[in-house]
């Protein structure tokens, strides 16, 4: 899985290099919760000018956290469905296939997508 998240994030960076470049500064809000995924992020973006990762924020106002929190979770169960990975227990009493197939329509109309 760790290779499928870098090839994602480095496919979206370079389609989106141009978007990235524009910033003097580009920071990742990351608790660092992953080592796997923190590696991922620090390799990836830590070749802009200006890149920082900020571990430690205030999670008294932590509601983009939570959303992206959220959001990771929900992209982890839609690839467990389109590569046939089974779910856990606990996911599967959240999510039905037909409420897995219902986010992944209203994903595609309301996310950002790489090129």
């Amino acid at each position: 899985m760790s290779a499928a998240i870098r090839k994602e994030l480095q496919s979206l960076v370079d389609n989106n290099l141009e978007y990235f470049q524009g910033f003097d500064k580009v920071q990742i809000f990351y608790d660092r919760g992953q080592k796997p995924l923190d590696k991922i992020i620090n390799d990836i973006f830590g070749e802009f000018g200006g890149y920082e990762q900020v571990a430690n924020f205030d999670h008294s106002e932590k509601k983009l956290f939570q959303v992206a929190d959220m959001l990771t979770y929900v992209d982890k169960i839609i690839y467990k469905y389109k590569h046939n990975i089974k779910l856990t227990t606990t996911e599967a009493i959240f999510f039905s296939i037909q409420h897995i197939k219902m986010t992944i329509r209203e994903f595609t109309n309301h996310r950002f997508e790489s090129k």
